[in-house]
């Protein structure tokens, strides 16, 4: 039984330390795309272009499409799902490398 334990306590530690790294990476790239995200301003409802803070330009309708899946991403990670959190980051990663988004780099 104390053998168990020990295996378990070393199990958990082993997760503990390499599970914080990427769990911490992807916070970080989460808000480096929720600043994208936020500054993403439709000033009227038919505005065919918007701009983010870094220059970048983008439709109206990819605006609208990054922030639906950076939310879904929070979500994600705020329910501990890091497979979906990853791969909702992923698809807005690819999105703002295609428009040469310095935060994709």
């Amino acid at each position: 039984m104390k053998r168990l334990s020990m295996i378990s306590m070393t199990a958990l530690l082993f997760h503990s330390a390499f599970a914080a790294p990427a769990e911490s990476t992807l916070a970080k790239s989460l808000r480096e795309m929720e600043h994208v995200a936020n500054s993403l301003h439709m000033d009227k409802p038919a505005q065919a272009r918007v701009f983010a803070f870094d220059g970048t330009e983008y439709t109206s309708a990819e605006a609208l499409w990054i922030k639906a899946h950076v939310r879904a991403a929070r979500r994600a990670l705020a329910g501990n799902d890091m497979k979906d959190a990853i791969h909702e980051l992923d698809l807005v990663t690819a999105t703002l490398r295609s428009h040469g988004s310095s935060v994709a780099a």
